[in-house]
């Protein structure tokens, strides 16, 4: 059985949402990093980072949450989250590197302002530059999804799971994207969907737990 460690109060809720859109078994060993689980040998032994999530499906071994997306697509989303041809492969890949490296350094800075900054050490005009950097992503969402459902087309593909994911960050940040019709309709068609909504639940009763 695949083994995620981590949370559902981790980037490893993106994991848990592929799995569950696939209906893969699949086995949560909680590693919770202020309580140094991440630092322990045999931990380190499987992610020499220290971070999470860490997936382990038989001889393989994956870190990096949308990396790990992939790897899920890729072996077990065949005709679903990954649909066949060349072509889709690459945009799927696009699509992650662009949540990656174009989205989550803005929508990750959003809500670490909010949740893991002191409200005395918080600076407005932060939010402000942040949602100026945010805007142009926003448009280009647009452009996309003025064409499609999805961003691939008709059909939810991991491409979709992986950006709604990364801007997920910029909701629980208090950044609105409503002003974007096209991006708010769609994001919301992502958070309605069972998968999403069996981690979210699982997600809230973690941080009650784990307060």
């Amino acid at each position: 059985m695949i083994k995620l460690y981590g949370s559902p109060a981790s980037r490893g809720f993106r994991n848990m949402w592929a799995l569950e859109e696939l209906g893969l078994p699949y086995e949560i060993v909680r590693v919770i990093p202020k309580n140094g689980d991440n630092k322990t040998p045999e931990y380190l032994a499987l992610n020499p980072a220290g971070k999470i999530p860490t997936l382990v499906d038989g001889d393989v071994t994956m870190s990096e949450s949308l990396a790990i997306n992939l790897y899920i697509g890729q072996t077990y989303g065949q005709g679903k989250l990954w649909p066949a041809g060349d072509d889709a492969h690459a945009k799927i890949i696009q699509w992650t590197v662009w949540a990656g490296n174009e989205l989550e350094p803005i929508t990750y800075g959003m809500l670490a302002d909010k949740m893991f900054t002191a409200p005395q050490d918080r600076k407005p005009e932060t939010l402000v530059a942040l949602g100026e950097r945010l805007k142009p992503r926003m448009e280009l969402l647009t452009i996309y999804l003025d064409r499609h459902k999805n961003l691939m087309g008709d059909a939810f593909t991991l491409a979709d799971l992986q950006v709604a994911c990364v801007l997920d960050y910029a909701g629980r940040g208090d950044f609105s994207i409503a002003p974007w019709p096209k991006v708010h309709a769609w994001h919301e068609a992502c958070h309605a969907r069972p998968a999403y909504k069996k981690i979210t639940d699982l997600r809230a009763a973690f941080v009650q737990a784990n307060p």
